[in-house]
């Protein structure tokens, strides 16, 4: 029932059992009724207080005036059993009556929220398929333990119920979608989010036939600070150095952190060379000004890459790559420094590991990532074939190793979430393939440079293919993007 229609039919009962046009009912059977009525909607008020995600005081406001019209409609009672069926109509229309109209408002706006509940939830259907399926199998359950239960506004009220549920579950989806798409450290935008502009941005400016340029940071010193004072100490380093790259660029462009101490940044609309040179000049004075980490005096300096988008036919990994060679020239050749890319001497491009659409999965982080990775290995690449010193070489292997790493737990945890159905597989891969990365770098360490740089493109690239790219279709047809 309808509790609103049943406090109607009682008003209606009242009425009819006052003038006499209720043939078949009688005082006692309307009394009988209504207290059988009130004993429901008591029940069915307390569990919605306990368990409704709307105002709770609307709800606590429901149950007193139900109260209150029950007491009314015993003085209704006594006016009836006295013979006073005038005072009875006046007192109903007057009295009662004033409580019913409060009370259906109550009950009006308890089934009105959960009616746009009801319609939230299934446009969350579309979107969130695999939450609102948790949220639809405990709807079923209430639904099923409800049914039972009299005085039918809990029926009604029922998809209202995930209210405050659903308010959390709605902070902490905005809080996941916030950390997927910026640094949890600086807040600036991640590897994904910079990765996904620079996509677009590359767009617009070839249809626009504009300038764009990119810059990639590394900071130099920064492993030094980070091992002699603490990673939280290091931590605040990065935000500081984040706060003053803001500081150097227009609102127009684009700071991001894509990793460890590497800063990426989108330059729109820099016609010249020498503006883009300009910018980089005043990144490398802002760093190299000392940093205060609570008492702690930090100099460190920066090396930039550059790269700017001059062809038509440049993708986004290619001004990625590029402006990455091109930073690790700025390091070769004394640091603190920042380096056009032309191209990087000593290396062959075909020798480079190309990622382009034919290996992207589709899952946006996942993609960020697999490009990180190529772009780490191009970078170890470049550094075996011009003969660098072998910690050097240990350095940037132990660099890919721990992104790897990463990686990996975040493809966990998609499978996890999403309960995968071949992630006990997928993770007994993601095991053997750090084995292979540790006999890798046993191979670095021994002088068998060719071997090792097969075995790491290898490595990668066959498990994105087989394994991620099967995992991305699962994901994908599960919502993930």
């Amino acid at each position: 029932m309808d509790a609103s229609l049943a406090v109607a039919q009682i008003r209606i009962h009242s009425l009819e059992v006052i003038s006499g046009q209720n043939k078949t009912g009688s005082q006692e059977t309307l009394s009988s009724y209504t207290r059988d009525f009130d004993e429901r909607l008591a029940k069915d008020l307390e569990l919605i207080e306990a368990n409704f995600l709307g105002d709770l005081e609307v709800v606590k406001e429901a149950r007193q005036l139900s109260f209150d019209w029950s007491v009314k409609r015993i003085e209704l009672s006594e006016l009836l059993r006295n013979g006073k069926k005038d005072e009875a109509r006046y007192f109903l229309k007057n009295q009662a009556g004033l409580i019913y109209v409060e009370l259906n408002k109550k009950l009006e706006y308890i089934r009105e929220y959960s009616s746009k509940k009801a319609a939230i939830l299934a446009a969350e259907a579309e979107v969130d398929s695999h939450r609102v399926h948790l949220k639809f199998k405990y709807l079923i359950t209430v639904l099923f333990v409800f049914t039972g239960i009299a005085g039918g506004v809990t029926l009604k009220v029922v998809l209202g119920q995930l209210k405050r549920r659903d308010d959390q579950i709605a902070l902490e989806q905005e809080g996941i979608k916030h950390m997927a798409h910026y640094d949890v450290l600086t807040n600036l935008p991640n590897r994904a989010l910079f990765y996904d502009r620079l996509k677009q941005a590359l767009s617009l400016a070839k249809r626009n036939r504009s300038e764009l340029s990119l810059l990639f940071l590394d900071l130099d010193g920064f492993k030094k600070v980070n091992d002699s004072l603490g990673h939280h100490y290091g931590d605040l380093l990065l935000k500081q150095v984040a706060v003053r790259l803001m500081s150097c660029i227009r609102e127009s462009d684009t700071v991001g952190r894509i990793g460890g101490d590497e800063f990426t940044i989108m330059l729109i609309g820099s016609e010249k060379r020498e503006d883009v040179a300009a910018i980089a000049s005043k990144i490398i004075e802002s760093i190299q000004i000392p940093f205060d980490l609570e008492g702690h005096a930090v100099t460190v300096g920066v090396s930039i890459g550059i790269d700017r988008c001059s062809a038509l036919t440049a993708t986004e990994n290619d001004l990625l790559n590029n402006a990455d060679m091109a930073m690790y020239e700025s390091k070769k050749n004394g640091k603190n420094q920042y380096t056009f890319f032309t191209r990087a001497p000593g290396v062959n491009d075909e020798e480079w590991i190309k990622f382009d659409a034919i290996h992207h999965i589709g899952i946006n982080d996942l993609d960020a990532q697999h490009h990180g990775l190529t772009r780490i290995m191009n970078r170890l690449n470049s550094a075996i074939l011009s003969d660098m010193p072998k910690q050097e070489l240990l350095d940037q292997f132990d660099e890919l190793i721990l992104e790897t790493t990463k990686h990996f737990e975040l493809e966990e945890r998609y499978m996890s979430h999403y309960s995968y159905p071949e992630q006990h597989a997928h993770r007994e891969e993601h095991v053997a393939l750090m084995n292979e990365a540790k006999k890798m770098r046993e191979c670095l360490l021994s002088g068998d440079k060719k071997l090792n740089l097969q075995a790491i493109r290898d490595w990668l690239f066959n498990h994105i293919k087989h394994s991620d790219k099967h995992m991305a279709d699962y994901l994908l047809s599960h919502g993930v993007s």
